[in-house]
């Protein structure tokens, strides 16, 4: 049995971007610096026998924008803040915009130096991928670890006898199984993408379920008050969308309801056509794959040995001046001898 590493892409040189200070030379250097860390770090930390990294490929957001136009729309909308709290002190937007692109770029060259399976998908995003990827990869006898702080990615946590999916954590260290996911939540993990539809999505500008109380007051239904509300979704057995939209359907008239709990059930009743978007944009059991792009993320998946260029990136890191940062080169390059690809 093998032990596969998913790394979600932009969520990792993001976070580096945005929070290491390290410079090279005059110019930043975080990204680059902090992500190559992060990566030695879990690889360490898992030693699994593959390690799968993943981006959004060129126009990754065009498929979901088809039905859902608003989709992430906030991001491309946000004004640039020259007051905003950074690693390292842009004058403008555009430098920034160079500099991050620069980084990737090199980073990425990194990347393919190492034994690492790299897979980006032109008009498809890394949830997409990962998620197909994942659950092939258990599905072949593998434990599976998704590295991300993206919550969309625990609807995918399962357990067999001798395998499982779990999501780890990079910021908060912790890794979330679907055991530990009932503990804590009361409920089974294949309810919980139900639950984030009904929630929603900020950081990708998916609405939440808002129900009524009183005048001019919407207050978003939350985890607690739709378990309130509709207590089998503790049970052990999957609950449509569609089912708790008939059932409110069914409760709100009925005799006797508090006003706080008609309001729940008056809330997804006009707001099913919500409902159903929000589940269709966060299904990751289901990913906007095509048959011809779940074939090539196996055929990458079962592709064998990466490339492992060692005395090139030790060439690189000369280039980069990253001696001065990580000093025991031999120690960090043998974290990724175990990799086996």
């Amino acid at each position: 049995m093998g032990h596969t590493l998913f790394l979600d892409g932009y969520n990792l040189v993001i976070r580096n971007f945005a929070v290491n200070p390290v410079r090279r030379g005059t110019g930043h250097f975080g990204m680059v610096f902090g992500s190559l860390t992060s990566l030695r770090y879990t690889v360490d930390n898992f030693m699994p026998t593959k390690v799968v990294f993943c981006w959004d490929g060129e126009g990754s957001k065009e498929l979901r924008r088809e039905f859902y136009p608003e989709y992430k729309m906030q991001r491309d909308r946000e004004p640039w803040n020259p007051d905003k709290k950074r690693a390292f002190p842009f004058k403008s937007k555009d430098e920034e915009h160079a500099s991050f692109s620069e980084q990737l770029q090199r980073f990425r060259e990194y990347l393919e130096k190492l034994p690492i399976h790299v897979i980006d998908i032109d008009r498809t995003e890394a949830d997409d991928i990962i998620a197909h990827g994942a659950v092939y990869e258990y599905d072949n006898g593998n434990n599976v670890t998704i590295v991300s702080t993206d919550k969309d990615y625990i609807q995918l946590c399962r357990t067999d006898i001798e395998k499982r999916i779990a999501c780890f954590n990079p910021i908060t260290k912790k890794t979330m199984t679907s055991e530990k996911f009932q503990k804590e939540h009361g409920f089974p993990v294949c309810n919980y993408l139900l639950v984030r539809a009904v929630e929603g999505d900020t950081s990708d500008n998916i609405a939440p379920i808002k129900r009524s109380l009183g005048l001019k007051k919407r207050f978003a239904i939350t985890e607690k008050t739709l378990l309130k509300s509709f207590p089998e979704i503790e049970g052990s057995n999957e609950i449509p969308w569609s089912d708790i939209v008939y059932d409110s359907k069914e409760k709100v008239d009925s005799d006797g309801l508090l006003v706080s709990e008609r309001s729940v059930y008056a809330a997804l009743v006009d707001s099913a056509d919500t409902l159903s978007m929000n589940y269709k944009l966060m299904d990751l059991e289901n990913p906007l794959l095509t048959d011809d792009q779940k074939e090539t993320v196996e055929n990458i998946l079962d592709s064998g040995q990466s490339s492992f260029d060692r005395t090139k990136l030790r060439m690189m890191f000369r280039e980069d001046k990253m001696t001065m940062q990580i000093k025991r080169w031999g120690y960090w390059i043998e974290t990724f001898v175990r990799v086996k690809g």
